[in-house]
């Protein structure tokens, strides 16, 4: 009874070390309650961790989805949870990936990772990206009554460095001269037909632009001469023809541009041009009801290839053969197609360049690759009634991206072509009746913006302010 004695006045007189107990028999005896010196030999494991945290792709474009990326140490039990924050808010986004569409340009998107095991929950850690892209906003609007510009076409005709404005309008063409707060408008066609088609070119090769003007089967296609700045009449065509698009292009090598006259009820032409006169050189062997024509590089041979793009016909690839004529050496699309607007680009650094069509009556937008001297079976876009299609490099990354304007209230779009994709970037807020359009340098500031005819009066220049290239 003694040594329990001891014991409970130990614990009474609050021991806080191992002590000997005094047994009855003399012998000491260790406290068994004492545990204050047991090492422990299975100790809590450490939380998980993250070693290595990103967001791909480094430098996002608009249409880009996002993926964040993680290493992390603690097994393979570990969980880890994901949030997003865009622009330093709370996106409403769970899990590892954002989709594309949810991006603009400018956005900051940080992705927050926590891991866990099950047992206990690591330590927060984030990665961020900045969306890299470039936007278009509306920049300068001409406006009078009565004004419906049909087409439109940039280029210095005063050679003051800036870029004036062809407007081809229901009684002709205009000629506006950029000036500090705009456009002034400085001479007026001798013709007033329609003009659905307006396009510059240096064609005297004397280094100022001159201009073709095609109307809709009213009168001729006329060329009007650049002369210290003044545009004076310098040739037309013999043939009355509804023309849809005019397109420059060196097509028999001498080093001057020729020109393709698309038709709508009469043959497609080429004119040559020799020393800055045009004559004809070829007439298309059938009569289509063609609304767009250009000039690409469909091969790898020279020169380049015609592209007849036909209103409820097949379209037809022409290719220059060695007496000036043209041969047929691809048919494609089908008299279901409302095709209305062409245009050759470069998406990619191929040696083809790739096919744009624009339509009408509520069809899409057809793209076709180009990879190996023909066509790859076409994407569509989210175009309807389109009136022009064009390729520039509007991001300023090295390959072509695309402009579509769309008629009936339809928005002007921007597509940035992105991996083997192009993807929808920009879309006008505006309602307008919005007519044939031209990429051009507006504001000088190196990129390009989108200057569109407004068919209900006048025109509109969507300047590229991208907040830095890519």
């Amino acid at each position: 009874m003694r040594g329990v004695f001891l014991c409970l006045c130990c614990v009474v007189a609050g021991c806080d070390e191992r002590k000997p107990i005094q047994r009855i028999d003399g012998a000491d005896e260790t406290d068994p309650t004492d545990t204050s010196d047991v090492v422990d030999s299975d100790p809590a494991p450490a939380p998980p961790r993250i070693t290595a945290l990103r967001v791909v792709p480094e430098r996002p474009a608009p249409g880009n989805a996002l993926r964040c990326e993680v290493k992390v140490d603690g097994g393979d039990d570990v969980v880890v949870a994901y949030r997003w924050e865009r622009d330093g808010a709370d996106a409403g986004v769970d899990g590892s990936v954002v989709s594309g569409v949810a991006l603009a340009p400018g956005q900051a998107w940080t992705c927050v990772a926590r891991p866990s095991d099950g047992v206990s929950v690591g330590a927060e850690a984030e990665a961020e990206v900045v969306v890299r892209g470039r936007s278009l906003s509306e920049a300068y609007r001409l406006q009078e009554d009565g004004l419906d510009v049909l087409s439109v076409d940039l280029a210095d005709v005063d050679g003051d460095g800036d870029l004036d404005l062809a407007a081809g309008t229901r009684t002709g063409v205009r000629l506006y001269l950029r000036d500090p707060t705009g456009y002034t408008w400085a001479w007026s066609s001798e013709h007033t037909h329609r003009t659905l088609a307006v396009a510059w070119e240096d064609v005297d090769g004397d280094g100022d632009p001159d201009l073709a003007a095609g109307t809709l089967a009213e009168g001729p296609v006329h060329l009007y001469r650049n002369d210290g700045g003044s545009l004076v009449k310098a040739w037309a065509t013999t043939e009355i023809d509804t023309t849809y698009q005019l397109a420059w292009a060196d097509a028999d090598g001498d080093g001057d541009a020729d020109l393709a006259v698309g038709n709508e009820a009469q043959p497609s032409r080429v004119y040559r041009n020799d020393g800055g006169a045009l004559f004809l050189a070829w007439s298309a062997p059938t009569t289509a009801p063609t609304r767009g024509i250009a000039w690409g590089q469909f091969d790898d041979d020279a020169p380049p290839e015609l592209v007849e793009v036909n209103y409820r016909a097949a379209n037809v690839i022409y290719d220059r053969q060695g007496d000036g004529s043209y041969a047929s050496v691809k048919v494609f699309g089908s008299a279901s197609s409302y095709s209305q607007g062409a245009a050759f680009g470069a998406l990619d650094d191929d040696a083809y360049d790739d096919l744009v069509l624009g339509h009408t009556s509520n069809q899409s937008t057809l793209v076709y690759p180009n990879r190996t001297g023909d066509f790859a079976p076409p994407f569509t876009l989210t175009g309807a009634w389109t009136e022009w299609v064009g390729f520039a490099d509007y991001d300023l990354d090295g390959d072509d991206d695309l402009a579509e304007s769309n008629n009936h209230d339809g928005p002007v779009r921007v597509y940035a072509y992105q991996g083997d994709d192009l993807v929808e970037v920009w879309a006008s807020g505006t309602t307008d009746a919005h007519g044939r359009a031209a990429w051009a340098d507006w504001d000088g500031d190196g990129d390009p913006d989108l200057v569109v005819a407004i068919a209900t009066g006048g025109m509109v220049v969507f300047d590229n302010g991208g907040w830095g290239a890519p």
